[in-house]
Parts: C-alpha cells; structure tokens; sequence
C-alpha cells in the first residue's frame, strides 16, 4: 500500500468510522476511569493459583481436585 493510500485510510477511519474531529496525530490521550483495586487484587490472586497449578506435580494437582 502506497503512504498516500494509508494516509488518507487512517484520516477516513478517523472521521468517517470513529466520528473524531481534528487529527489524529494531534489527538490527547483519553480519559480514564478510576482503577479498580478490588478487580486488581482479585486478578493477582488468580494469576498466582494458576501459576501454582501449572507447577503442581499430578498428585498434587488430584488432591486439590474435589
């Protein structure tokens, strides 16, 4: 693809698809919600018993079976 061809694709997805005025190279950053810690910490959590899960010989892993 040509550079004028994705110039004026990237300028055509940026008003015609995604309703933006301007450019999009002078675009600011977008505006965030607060995190949320309590989904944060749950996530960490989750990514540790997976972790331990994977680690876990077969023996261990049927004994945490229920």
């Amino acid at each position: 693809m040509h550079e004028d061809d994705v110039a004026e694709s990237t300028l055509n997805t940026w008003k015609e698809i995604l309703k933006k005025d301007g450019y999009a190279v002078k675009a600011g950053w977008p505006k965030a919600d607060v995190p949320d810690i309590a989904l944060k910490k749950a996530s960490h959590i989750f990514a540790r018993i997976d972790r331990l899960n994977q680690e876990a010989t077969p023996k261990e892993k049927q004994r945490r079976c229920i």
